[in-house]
């Protein structure tokens, strides 16, 4: 089966983001035994495309995965430290559109008057902040806040 793989022939024309589904089923492949790929190597291909990405905590569980007994390297806490502290940067950039989504009593009925609380800098902060999530394993934990966002009827 593995002649007919064209996963190294298509990956370079993918985003990183489809990558992961195709390793997840490469692995399931490994599972069943209809592959002969090492699981090692795919999780080692998994932390390559993980690198660069503000997805560190799940780069640190695939790396803990890839190397049991090595402890984890600096430069990713390092990346781990700085996600979280540009993603705590930019939750208070996006706090005025945090409370007025939350507050469901005193949503804003008019668009003139929810346009006028927010300068083209906080828009894009909250577009920043929203970015980050995506690339981040974070975006499961504020699905909720997110999607409250999208609901704000102004």
């Amino acid at each position: 089966m593995e002649q007919w793989d064209l996963t190294s022939k298509i990956s370079p024309y993918l985003d990183r983001h489809m990558m992961f589904p195709l390793l997840e089923y490469l692995d399931g492949l490994i599972a069943d035994g209809s592959v002969r790929y090492s699981t090692q190597d795919v999780a080692a291909a998994r932390l390559a495309l993980l690198r660069p990405t503000h997805m560190v905590d799940y780069a640190i569980d695939i790396y803990k995965t890839v190397h049991p007994e090595s402890e984890i390297p600096a430069e990713m806490q390092e990346q781990k430290t700085s996600v979280y502290q540009r993603l705590e940067e930019l939750e208070k950039g996006c706090k005025a559109l945090h409370e007025l989504c939350g507050n469901e009593e005193e949503k804003v009925r008019d668009t003139r008057s929810a346009l006028q609380l927010f300068s083209f800098g906080s828009l894009c902060d909250v577009y920043s902040f929203g970015f980050s999530l995506f690339n981040s394993k974070l975006l499961v934990l504020f699905s909720d806040q997110i999607a409250s966002i999208w609901q704000v009827e102004c």
